[in-house]
């Protein structure tokens, strides 16, 4: 049977300095889930929760996407929509929730933190956004990914060559490494 195949929490060995921890991730790409793929070689489980909508464009590349996200557990969901009950236990179940989307997009599912604490009040909450979850509306929506977060945190500006040429970013996407390590 398909079901007797499937990978399960009671599957993830109870090893490590984060052993116990439970986290839930729907960030995407790369910051976001790398620090949660982080918690989890220190013992975490961790769920990976893509959306049903659209694939991360990080399993374009298959090695990319089992180096980001090894040692989790994955499940795909509507949380807007149909798979919002099936994310409401997930978030029930877990210590830490930690999530990279534009700014405001879970206010607008109706998904706020004080929405998230009814179901789980001890749940830690992480947004891993590029411009915050508030602030100056036209950066705020904004998505952020790794060359932009350089761009404006000046790192692109003194990394490269003297002028007339022109900022370099650094690879491998510097600025969402270091964003998951801290």
């Amino acid at each position: 049977r398909k079901e007797d195949s499937m990978a399960k929490i009671a599957d993830v060995p109870g090893v490590g300095m984060l052993a116990g921890l439970k986290v839930v991730c729907t960030g995407s790409v790369i910051a976001c889930p790398w620090a949660a793929t982080l918690m989890a070689e220190h013992g975490a489980s961790v769920i990976q929760v893509e959306s049903q909508l659209g694939m991360d464009t990080v399993h374009y590349t298959p090695l990319f996407w089992a180096q980001e996200h090894r040692n989790e557990l994955d499940i795909a969901l509507d949380i807007p929509g149909k798979g919002r009950e099936i994310f409401f236990k997930v978030i029930e179940w877990a210590d830490i929730f930690m999530e990279s989307s534009k700014g405001g997009t879970y206010a607008k599912w109706g998904l706020t933190d004080d929405v998230l604490w009814e179901k789980n009040p001890q749940l830690i909450i992480v947004h891993v956004s590029g411009f915050g979850e508030e602030g100056v509306p036209e950066y705020v929506t904004r998505a952020s990914y790794d060359a932009v977060g350089q761009a404006f945190g000046g790192y692109s500006f003194i990394n490269g060559f003297p002028e007339p040429n022109p900022p370099m970013r650094a690879n491998p996407y510097l600025c969402d490494y270091v964003t998951a390590l801290n």
